[in-house]
């Protein structure tokens, strides 16, 4: 029996099954047509059936007569078969193309039977292809196999995950989703100012290069917190930090393979349950609204950063739709005051701040390219819009303290230095002010930060006030080796500010990449990486 023959065979009677099938124009799907709602699917790259794929909800039923490498196929066309539906694929007759495809089945067989270690949401540190082997495998509720056909049962609920340089595709596949509204194209990240480092060995290098930036408008979107977003069974780029990354990741969706993630806990799968029915209880916001949500929302650092760099596309939400409103969500901390200023200060008023403490059903929510995308790049148009921000929060001060010289120290537990004092010290016997930023309002803080000629700081949020605006000046950030320092290498790179680190002995270090080691408390040597420090401030005094 062939491929097609044993899908119709699985098809409900009665019509209404979603069905895909990948196949040329050469093969009659008129058999098909008159048992359900047919999508035929060009068999090109996988990525291109997964951009068109991810464009539409889930299939009851998905037959693969594609020619090619059948094998490679399948992990990817698995994740657009809704839990409890099929995937079908043909043996192929090529001896290499059969072996490829019988060798994934056994692959699959002996992991389920030995029992599937599916990827672990927090740190895996197995090798890509072990654990996205062993996620298809958690995923095949039944395999059946003949000389012809491979029959595969979908098990678990996913979403598909495509890349922001990809999204565009994906509307563009289906417009009935959504649609891009404004693109502004690549630019060359700027790279202006000079870094001089007591540890030039640990500098990565900045990316020269800053990705297109997208308004993307889709209907009914399913929200949740941590900026979780999802339509049709597909998650919106803007659902992860990193939208440059390979393949992206949040730690607010476990990642299955590179082509999807598993739905939440007590989310639903299905697009036809996220209205509330089914039992789902999930609420609608009717409107239109800005998806502005943070995974650290409520941290001045990320709202600076990341948050802050999604409105340059308001301006043009607002002529689009006049009444539309932003979307948070405050499920770990109620919005602050102090993120009202900044959002204010951004041209969004406290009464168009909606927060959302669960999951809800968003009529029509609009999407922004984050400009500003950690470890990446900031995306040069964004420099009069940081310095909009800027003018509007110093006009605001009501201090008139404006040191020349202004050291932003920092207090608290994390990346805490061990003889804060002696650097302060230093600092201040060259003419500086120490100040805790935290002790001042807002738009105090910014005014200090944008009149001073020589800013120096213990690195981190602190120094992040230099995003909005002001004349080059020079920057000193004092931090450890395993605090990468790229917030204030981009930030100055920015706006070209020269830009000296200093960096001391943390108390934890660690091979890899650690969190804790990056936020590891650290002493500085006044006699060792104090020189350049030293000198840099002779210099400023000269």
């Amino acid at each position: 029996m062939g491929a097609l023959e044993r899908a119709l065979g699985l098809l409900p009677h009665g019509g209404g099954a979603r069905v895909g099938v990948v196949a040329d124009a050469s093969v009659d799907l008129d058999p098909v047509r008159s048992r359900g709602n047919l999508v035929r699917l060009d068999p090109a790259r996988r990525a291109d059936l997964h951009v068109a794929l991810s464009a539409r909800p889930h299939l009851d039923l998905l037959v693969d007569l594609g020619r090619g490498d059948v094998a490679r196929r399948l992990p990817m066309l698995l994740t657009h078969v809704r839990r409890g539906g099929h995937l079908v694929v043909p043996v192929p007759r090529r001896p290499a193309l059969r072996a490829a495809l019988h060798g994934l089945v056994d692959t699959v067989t002996r992991l389920r039977d030995a029992g599937p270690r599916p990827p672990d949401p927090r740190r895996d540190a197995r090798p890509e292809r072990e654990r996205d082997e062993h996620a298809l495998a958690a995923s095949v509720a039944a395999i059946d196999v003949d000389d012809d056909v491979v029959v595969v049962r979908m098990g678990v609920a996913v979403w598909s995950v495509v890349p922001e340089g990809s999204f565009d595709d994906v509307l563009a596949a289906d417009a009935g989703l959504g649609q891009v509204v404004v693109r502004r194209p690549a630019e060359a990240a700027l790279t202006a100012g000079t870094v001089v480092s007591s540890h030039p060995d640990v500098e990565a290098a900045l990316s020269t290069r800053a990705r297109a930036l997208s308004l993307r408008e889709v209907t009914d979107v399913l929200v949740a917190p941590r900026m979780v977003a999802t339509a049709r069974q597909t998650v919106l780029p803007q659902a992860f930090r990193n939208t440059e990354h390979r393949r992206p990741r949040s730690p607010a969706l476990a990642e299955w393979t590179g082509w999807a993630v598993r739905v939440p806990d007590g989310l639903p799968d299905d697009p036809d349950c996220t209205s509330g029915t089914g039992g789902t209880g999930v609420p609608r916001l009717d409107g239109t609204y800005l998806h502005l949500d943070n995974l650290f929302r409520g941290h001045f650092g990320h709202a600076i950063t990341e948050q802050l760099s999604h409105l340059w596309a308001w301006p043009q939400v607002l002529e689009r739709h006049p009444d539309a409103r932003v979307l948070v969500t405050d499920a770990d901390r109620p919005v602050a005051p102090w993120e009202l200023e900044l959002l204010a200060a951004a041209g969004v008023p406290a009464d168009r701040v909606v927060t959302a403490s669960g999951p809800v059903r968003v009529e029509r929510l609009l999407q922004a390219t984050p400009g500003y995308v950690v470890l990446r790049h900031v995306h040069p148009s964004l420099r009069a819009h940081y310095e909009r921000i800027g003018d509007v929060l110093e006009a605001e001060a009501s201090s008139t303290a404006r040191p020349e010289r202004l050291f932003l120290t920092r207090r608290g537990n994390r990346r805490d230095c061990r003889n804060a004092d002696e650097v302060e010290a230093l600092f201040t016997d060259h003419g500086f002010t120490v100040v805790a930023p935290e002790e001042h309002p807002l738009s105090d803080q910014v005014a200090m930060v944008r009149a001073a000629r020589a800013v120096g700081g213990f690195a981190g949020s602190g120094l992040f006030h230099l995003l909005l605006g002001g004349s080059p000046r020079p920057v000193l950030a004092v931090s450890h080796t395993r605090y990468h320092v790229w917030n204030e290498r981009a930030i100055c790179a920015l706006w070209g500010h020269p830009l000296t680190i200093i960096r001391g002995t943390p108390d934890r270090t660690t091979r890899a990449w650690s969190a804790a080691a990056m936020h590891s408390a650290f002493h500085v040597d006044l006699a060792a990486e104090g020189r350049l420090l030293r000198e840099t401030l002779a210099t400023l005094d000269a």
